[in-house]
């Protein structure tokens, strides 16, 4: 893996509704100690992909009113490298404009996108994960994602269905992505073991997402091409703007990865929770032994 090529994206536009009040629209779930009494959980991500990048190369796609936030929990990060969205228009525009900024910089870099807000019990083994996905990335024009190993039949989740193994890479040829299924068709995926839970987790060398664009969005890929940038480096503003108002507002799933014929699948089993819900957090202190910060502990005992 080189470092010297690899991007971190750390996605961080949620608005943190179903932690509330604990999370407001002003702070959500991600810039909130959730699960570590001195770490937030954007600064609990960052922790992570310090372990296979350099802060320079860490960029932070976020909504507009958290730049200030983000640049005060991650200060070791330029803030040119902190992308405010005026506008939500789901992940498909957001991952696009990263992906074409990044490659005007580096045109050989491999970039890996990451939610902000996800507990992972396991990060050295995560890493070690994401490690194999940037190194087939790099040498393979593949788009990577990271499947989470399920471990119940969750209706909650959409589904990656795995193919066969590539030869010489722990990676899987994906077959489909499959929406939020019923719990017995949940049951059915589990029993099979060939189906992960859509985490929402990417690798790609940039040139290869700007192609597939091209073939599957052209409209979003013309869009991004003609990107401008301030004298420090930062997206000019205008333009940003004008973007969000035009950009079609669709996810990467829909834009890209459940057209593409050249998508890979790494098993990822890293002790992952998304932390949805204050019950899956309940859930998931008792399962790991977790000492949740008091205010947490205290908004967990006035819903019981």
């Amino acid at each position: 893996m080189s470092e010297k090529n690899t991007y971190v994206i750390i996605l961080a536009g949620g608005i943190g509704k179903r932690f509330m009040p604990y999370s407001t629209p002003e702070k959500p779930k991600q810039f909130l100690y959730i699960t570590d009494e001195k770490r937030t959980m954007i600064q609990e991500t960052y922790d992570r992909v310090m372990k296979f990048t350099t802060p320079d190369r860490v960029f932070v796609s976020t909504n507009d009113r958290y730049i200030d936030l983000v640049a005060e929990q991650l200060p070791d990060i330029p803030r040119a490298n902190i992308v405010g969205e005026p506008k939500k228009k789901n992940t498909a525009p957001a991952i696009a404009l990263l992906t074409q900024l990044i490659h005007q910089r580096d045109p050989e870099a491999v970039t890996v996108f990451l939610p902000s807000d996800h507990y992972i019990s396991q990060p050295d083994k995560a890493v070690a994960t994401f490690a194999q996905g940037i190194e087939r990335a790099t040498n393979q024009p593949v788009l990577v994602t990271f499947g989470i190993v399920p471990t119940f039949p969750s209706p909650e989740f959409g589904y990656i269905h795995r193919g066969d193994a590539m030869e010489g890479s722990a990676a899987y040829k994906v077959v489909e992505f499959v929406e939020k299924p019923d719990v017995p068709t949940a049951e059915k995926y589990l029993e099979s073991g060939a189906y992960y839970w859509n985490g929402g987790m990417f690798a790609w060398k940039a040139t290869t997402l700007i192609e597939a664009l091209k073939e599957h969005q052209p409209k979003m890929a013309g869009q991004v091409s003609s990107i401008r940038f301030d004298d420090d480096g930062s997206v000019n503003r205008d333009w940003l703007n004008t973007f969000f108002d035009e950009v079609d507002e669709i996810s990467i799933d829909y834009a890209i990865m459940e057209k593409a014929f050249n998508v890979n699948v790494f098993p990822f089993d890293c002790g992952w929770s998304d932390i949805g819900t204050w019950e899956s957090l309940a859930d998931l202190s008792k399962r790991e032994g977790l000492k949740l910060p008091d205010v947490v502990q205290e908004h967990l005992q006035n819903r019981s």
